[in-house]
């Protein structure tokens, strides 16, 4: 019985269902067990994966996990970009056929250095690493994921630079900027930054 593009068949000399995929990526053909020799329980859990996704496990590919992470949730987000943005360099980093079970802490060193080397920041690396973080736990995957600056800085980059500190104007000084003839458009911006601390893509 054929359901989309997945298929069940059964794998000698196991007497257990199997569905099969074809895999476009490394061209071969995929299987994983149903976990039942009924076929009419096999075509209901087929139907169900068909439906609602296939269940990620560790040993599914780290791709499929971002991507699956993407197109369900930060892809309605402001931050979409910035999120496939930290996708790319993962693969980049680990390679296009990386598994979700390789990503332990000497991967996440191994991805701090390597994007340390591209002069990014630290506060990049941490944000790059908590998309990783958000990824897998929206996958229902339990892996440990380093995203804490001061942890990173501690444990692998001792020489990092420190995040710039932000500036924060004194009564005085905002009091003056406000007095500044400034384009309606830009006055009102500010004030809604201001007033509700929100997004610039938000307050535009």
């Amino acid at each position: 019985p054929i359901f989309g593009e997945q298929w069940i068949a059964y794998e000698p000399p196991s007497k257990m269902l199997f569905r099969f995929w074809y895999d476009p990526q490394s061209g071969r053909t995929r299987r994983a067990s149903l976990g039942t020799s009924d076929l009419g329980e096999a075509k209901l859990k087929l139907a169900e994966i068909v439906a609602n996704g296939a269940p990620k496990s560790k040993c599914s590919p780290l791709s499929v996990v971002l991507e699956n992470y993407f197109t369900e949730r930060t892809d309605h987000l402001p931050s979409k970009k910035t999120a496939r943005n930290a996708g790319k360099l993962f693969l980049e980093c680990w390679g296009k056929l990386a598994r979700v079970s390789a990503i332990d802490e000497a991967k996440q060193k191994e991805f701090a250095l390597w994007s340390d080397k591209r002069s990014h920041s630290l506060a990049y690396i941490a944000r790059n690493l908590g998309v990783l973080a958000a990824a897998l736990s929206h996958a229902k995957l339990d892996v440990e994921i380093i995203y804490n600056a001061n942890t990173i800085s501690d444990k692998w980059l001792p020489n990092a630079k420190p995040s710039c500190k932000r500036f924060v104007p004194t009564d005085d000084e905002l009091a003056r900027f406000l007095n500044c003839e400034l384009p309606e458009n830009l006055w009102r911006w500010v004030l809604i930054q201001m007033t509700t601390a929100g997004r610039p893509q938000t307050a535009l």
